[in-house]
């Protein structure tokens, strides 16, 4: 996964109030006080990364 695309999404994150705290293989862990987001990646193509978001979350 290029190091690009987790500052965009780490520095997105942080506006908004959640912090990356980890990056374990594809997942990357976020939070915001006190609570957890835990987000997976998988890259398509070159050009591509899937993000994969809980259905449940709210912002």
């Amino acid at each position: 996964m290029p190091h690009f695309f987790i500052l965009k999404l780490s520095a997105k994150r942080t506006q908004r109030g959640w912090t990356l705290t980890d990056k374990d293989g594809s997942g990357l862990f976020f939070e915001k006080q006190g609570e957890k987001l835990i987000v997976t990646t998988q890259k398509w193509t070159s050009e591509y990364v899937l993000v994969d978001i809980p259905a449940d979350w709210k912002e």
